[in-house]
């Protein structure tokens, strides 16, 4: 039978990523002799594919867009240590959520983070186990689109019922990916992107904390 799936984003939603994040991407554009940024300026930037990232970055810094498999590699090799080393943390009440989702949906995760990093990343926050699969790009499909990695993610899934299943993401690339694969994107507000970034690619429900989106998902009565 179809089954209902909530699909969470990783980045932003699940986890505060921020500080191994920044840290790679300061030390990249450092060894390539290009000024770093505050860590607050690059939040814009983590959610989207990482060649998205790398390009935006080198344009702004004046440096070339050859370089960026080459950054990308070297930000890679760095962000393997840094993403379980105190780089990434929970977001508040994700335990709580998704205890209370369990019962009612399976749970799925799409990202663009390169898989081999989202799955070491869930395991040591203890929360892989919460998931039926878990997507994001391999050596395979590097460079995928979000709608791309949340169409591999339903097939990966299963019997996915999408009219009754949920996207829930931080980023317009999250939204987009949603209404692309028929599924109901959440827009939550605790991460990298605004509520007005949300609510203009076709975002209806926006979730401010996680019982709002409880609320969002009929799940409970929203918050007083």
């Amino acid at each position: 039978m179809p089954v209902a799936v909530v699909f969470f984003d990783l980045d932003g939603v699940l986890v505060d990523s921020r500080p191994g994040i920044t840290a790679c991407i300061n030390t990249v554009l450092s060894e390539r002799s290009l000024a770093t940024y505050d860590p607050q300026d690059l939040e814009r930037i983590i959610g989207p594919p990482i060649q998205e990232a790398f390009a935006t970055l080198l344009r702004e810094r004046g440096g070339d867009l050859a370089w960026v498999p080459a950054c990308i590699a070297r930000y890679r090799e760095l962000y393997a240590t840094a993403a379980i080393d105190g780089g990434t943390a929970l977001q508040p009440g994700i335990v709580e959520l998704l205890d209370a989702l369990a019962p009612r949906f399976v749970l799925a995760v799409a990202t663009s983070k390169a898989l081999r990093f989202a799955e070491p990343i869930l395991s040591s926050l203890g929360i892989r186990d919460a998931f039926r699969t878990v997507t994001g790009p391999t050596p395979e499909t590097d460079g995928e689109t979000k709608s791309e990695t949340l169409r591999r993610a339903i097939h990966a899934t299963g019997h996915v019922d999408v009219r009754q299943s949920w996207m829930i993401g931080d980023r317009h690339h999250d939204v987009r990916a949603a209404i692309d694969n028929h599924v109901t994107p959440v827009g939550v507000t605790w991460g990298f992107g605004t509520e007005r970034e949300l609510r203009e690619a076709g975002a209806q429900k926006i979730a401010r904390n996680a019982p709002e989106v409880l609320a969002c998902l009929g799940a409970a009565p929203a918050p007083s």
